[in-house]
């Protein structure tokens, strides 16, 4: 879960730098500094260990599918928990389609 949210955090973190690059290329004012892209990615690195380190503290559990994802959902929490980590990864996934639409339009 780790991992995997981390990457995806970084994949769309990427993406909307990217796009924000391509879209003001010409405005030097504009530019993302180092200090705001290491706070973006340590507030990536703390969502996503929070997110592994729920069902270790009893929110879903790992044990439930030999696949070590937290698909345990007979409790509100746990229905919560993880119907929120999909809506972030479906989410992010939008937000990469867009920004890449966007891009090429702007490209083009």
């Amino acid at each position: 879960v780790f991992a995997s949210e981390l990457s995806v955090f970084t994949l769309t973190a990427i993406t909307l730098e990217r796009w924000h690059t391509i879209t003001y290329a010409l405005r030097l004012d504009r530019k993302i500094r180092l200090r705001h892209a290491c706070i973006v990615m340590t507030a990536g690195w703390i969502f996503s260990s929070l997110a592994a380190l729920l069902p270790t503290l009893g929110v879903s559990s790992y044990s439930k599918v030999s696949i070590c994802l937290p698909m345990d959902v007979e409790l509100l929490e746990s229905q919560v928990f993880v119907v929120s980590l999909l809506l972030l990864n479906i989410l992010a996934f939008f937000c990469v389609c867009g920004c890449y639409l966007s891009i090429y339009l702007t490209v083009r």
